[in-house]
């Protein structure tokens, strides 16, 4: 029987072990150095062996920390770094020195934007005493900024001190060696050269702020490039809201958007109250067949197709929104109100939303939004209450600008640091061209067309108008984006549509950014 089972089962009542001779045992016998932890949960046993008393509790654990603090100080005295890196570790650790704060280097990892110095605390240091020196450290360095904060998953406290050249981060590079599951897009980098992907059906929503320069274009970017060239347009589709009406355009010929890119806002908002409906529509499909979600919806697909039939999966639709705050300032109410139904509902019916915005003010970005969207990306903001809107905690006021962001996933309590990949408008055009060649289809030449094919044509023309007078006369609304949602057409063949209605007297020719109005006694006729 080993040393310790002899302690927990051979207890003399009054003549108990001192707490450390009782820590060293159980230290020797369960402590793996090389792993560095220990090989069980040692509470219930410290707990038998002291009778539940909670002092004596108290004091073993202490003695136990103490032990590990000593092992783990040893195997990190010897730290092999580059003479630059050592020199500015040393400089870090003078420094902390002269305002009484002890600090071990233990170790430095370069990243593409900063190089991360991670310091070994003296026992009874207060995080607070070194994140208070931040403006110390940087002036001492002569940098621009320095973050202070602890290591994720580590016992040590990184101090991140921006490199004298930083070394952009290719897209093609994040996505070779990011992680694919689920609907993954590439983003960057973080501060230890790791590839960082974010996975949409896990993320649910994505909130991005920053000021204008600081690389949010960029990052939506990089996000679309990676969509369309991992996914077919079978698998994702994607609705771009630009009301800038240039972030965007480069992507108006891709095959994988549901409508063409939206640049008006208060279309932009009509859009959204059609995906709500949308949204409606799929969960009565799912009530349906007795699914609750789209995975399992096209999981009853394929094992459907499989024995012989022939059903189109459903995709996945990504909304993103370059600029918020031009569709709160047109239809604030309206957007606010689509956008906190899709938030709260979408994620199970496949449709995602990803909002940019460079204004990360609370009129903005409202406590509604927010609430309901708890993925966020903050690029370099102006001030720390901008980083707090964006992520609830400071920090993106010291970022340095150009793709340096904080990636803060929905159930993170700190953000990750992450240089973004850069995508010039070159490389978007190549994508772009190389994604239409590989699912162009193959248009049948204008000499081959027999009158056949145009009286069939034609046929279809007039059943697509009657089934648009049938939607009329349900909702009395109507747009283009409705009618592609619900009849399944093309952009143009809608335009054709409601030309045609108009002509015919059924609704009424729009005026400015207002909704058409429809004939009810007209439409009721037909």
């Amino acid at each position: 029987m080993s040393i310790t089972r002899n302690i927990l089962y051979n207890l003399y009542e009054d003549d108990k072990l001192d707490a450390d001779v009782l820590a060293k045992n159980l230290f020797d016998e369960y402590y793996d150095k090389e792993q560095g932890k220990f090989t069980k949960d040692l509470s219930q046993d410290i707990a038998k062996i002291c009778n539940n008393d909670q002092h004596y509790i108290y004091q073993v654990k202490q003695e136990l920390n103490k032990l590990v603090d000593e092992v783990s100080s040893e195997t990190k005295e010897e730290v092999n770094l580059s003479p630059e890196l050592k020199e500015t570790g040393d400089k870090v650790s003078k420094i902390l020195n002269n305002y009484g704060v002890k600090a071990t280097l233990v170790n430095a990892k370069v990243g593409p934007r900063v190089t991360q110095y991670e310091f070994d605390l003296a026992p009874g240091t207060k995080i607070s005493e070194v994140t208070n020196l931040n403006k110390e450290i940087a002036m001492g360095l002569a940098a621009r900024q320095v973050a202070i904060g602890p290591v994720e998953g580590g016992t040590t406290l990184g101090i991140q001190v921006p490199n004298k050249e930083s070394s952009d981060v290719s897209l093609e590079d994040v996505m070779e060696t990011s992680d694919k599951s689920g609907v993954s897009m590439a983003l960057g980098k973080d501060t230890n050269g790791n590839s960082v992907s974010a996975d949409i059906l896990k993320l649910q929503h994505i909130l991005i702020g920053g000021t204008t320069g600081s690389g949010k274009s960029a990052c939506i970017n990089s996000m679309i490039c990676s969509l369309i060239q991992t996914y077919s347009p079978d698998q994702v589709k994607l609705i771009l809201i630009d009301p800038k009406k240039v972030e965007l355009s480069s992507y108006s010929s891709v095959p994988h958007l549901l409508m063409p890119i939206v640049t008006d806002p208060q279309k932009a908002a009509d859009t959204l109250d059609e995906m709500v409906k949308l949204m409606d529509k799929r969960y009565s499909d799912f009530n349906k067949v007795k699914v609750k979600n789209i995975e399992s919806y096209n999981n009853l697909v394929n094992k459907y197709n499989e024995a012989g039939n022939s059903a189109k999966l459903m995709p996945y639709i990504i909304i993103i929104i370059d600029e918020l705050a031009d569709l709160m300032q047109t239809a604030g109410k309206q957007v606010e109100g689509s956008i906190q139904r899709l938030t709260q509902l979408a994620r199970a019916a496949g449709i995602h939303l990803i909002v940019a915005t460079q204004r990360p003010s609370v009129d903005v970005v409202t406590g509604v939004i927010k609430s309901n969207i708890n993925s966020r990306i903050a690029f370099a903001t102006p001030s720390n209450v901008d980083s707090r809107t964006i992520l609830d905690q400071g920090g993106a006021e010291k970022l340095l600008g150009k793709g340096d962001m904080l990636y803060k996933p929905i159930g993170s309590t700190n953000a990750k640091r992450v240089q973004g990949a850069f995508v010039s408008d070159d490389e978007v055009d190549k994508i772009v061209k190389a994604v239409n060649n590989k699912y162009k289809t193959e248009k049948p030449k204008e000499e081959t067309v027999e009158k056949t094919d145009k009286v069939d044509n034609k046929v279809e023309e007039d059943v697509n108008y009657e089934k648009a007078i049938e939607i009329v006369k349900k909702t009395h609304r109507i747009s283009a984006a409705t009618l592609q949602l619900e009849l399944h057409i093309p952009y143009s063949e809608a335009s054709r549509i409601i030309k045609k209605m108009e002509e015919n007297g059924l609704i009424k020719s729009q005026k400015g950014n207002n909704q058409r109005k429809v004939d009810r006694k007209a439409v009721k006729e037909v």
